[in-house]
């Protein structure tokens, strides 16, 4: 990726500033960061008035072109829908570092009073979750609000692959995230830009249909693709249950545990991580009361401090359900 103007010609653009030059150095000045070109592009498509979809890797920059607008437009108001509170909060502080009036809102920072502000147009950038833009209770109103009528808005849903993943049953309100722009008081001057770093030709057609995206939309792909990743396909021989055949792909046995590397395994539900979690310790030899006897107890002590980490993996359904409720 290349940044649209490089960093050290910033300062010294000839004026007057097209209005691409007047986005980078805004965004510079705010953020200390030289955009790159797919992230002005979404900008400029969202001043524009189309809708944007961006498909671009984990760390590509994706949130920083939903708010670029906010540098170049101080009153638009730009509405995230975002799947954890953890990264509500993150991005609200992260905002308001580069000058933005941001909030997130869910359990630990919802009151009448900053829902009355955010009605009032005091926040340029609200962070929730879908449950809290479909609550009567909570952001609805807000969606409605009539002193936000005249002031253009932007809806941005970041992980959007939740949409179809998520959508069916496990976080239902996911399914109606489209329906944000028709609570608006007007529609047509309300945008919608989503992003991922996830979709398919399925999810892709998915999320269109479900967020209402209008023709003439602006598509940022740039795909998933990492240098440092390596795909390879392991044919299981015992059949689709023979889990301890995870371990042929693992150091030998008899390695002792600090020399082997890091290892992530995905799968696809709990009853299957714990069936491959046994494999893994008989494999180096880590099942059965002599072999915890025989680990140090300040091992021990560091495995017990690590349990609300391990609980965390099996209630991640639960957390993110009740992202704004906890």
């Amino acid at each position: 990726m290349e940044p649209a103007i490089l960093a050290e010609n910033i300062p010294n653009l000839p004026r007057p500033l097209t209005l691409e030059q007047q986005l980078v150095v805004n965004t510079w000045e705010a953020t200390g960061v030289a955009p790159y070109e797919y992230q002005v592009r979404n900008a400029l498509a969202l001043d524009a008035g189309r809708d944007v979809l961006c498909v671009a890797g984990t760390g590509s920059g994706k949130t920083l072109s939903f708010v670029m607008l906010c540098f170049l437009r101080p009153e638009v108001i730009l509405w995230i829908v975002s799947p954890l509170n953890f990264i509500e909060n993150q991005q609200a502080e992260q905002f308001r570092k580069w000058g933005l009036r941001a909030v997130s809102v869910n359990s630990t920072t919802l009151t009448p009073n900053l829902l009355k502000d955010i009605k009032a147009g005091k926040y340029q950038v609200i962070i929730s979750s879908p449950e809290a833009y479909q609550d009567t209770n909570k952001l609805r109103p807000a969606l409605l609000s009539p002193e936000l009528a005249e002031r253009k808005q932007v809806t941005a849903i970041d992980e959007c692959h939740c949409i179809v993943m998520w959508g069916g049953s496990f976080r239902k309100a996911y399914e109606r995230v489209g329906d944000m722009r028709a609570f608006m008081p007007n529609p047509d001057n309300s945008l919608m830009i989503a992003a991922t770093a996830t979709a398919s030709d399925i999810v892709k057609a998915a999320t269109l249909h479900s967020l209402k995206i209008r023709s003439g939309y602006h598509l940022e792909n740039l795909g998933n693709f990492r240098r440092n990743l390596r795909y390879e396909v392991f044919p299981m021989s015992g059949g689709q249950k023979s889990y301890d055949e995870v371990c042929k792909l693992l150091p030998p046995s008899t390695t002792p545990l600090s020399e082997v590397d890091q290892i992530v395994i995905f799968v696809e539900d709990y009853i299957t991580a714990h069936s491959v979690a046994l494999a893994i310790r008989k494999h180096f030899g880590l099942s059965g009361k002599a072999a915890r006897d025989a680990i140090p107890q300040s091992q021990l002590d560091a495995i017990y401090q690590m349990q609300p980490c391990l609980y965390a993996w099996h209630a991640y359904r639960n957390l993110t359900h009740r992202a704004v409720y906890s």
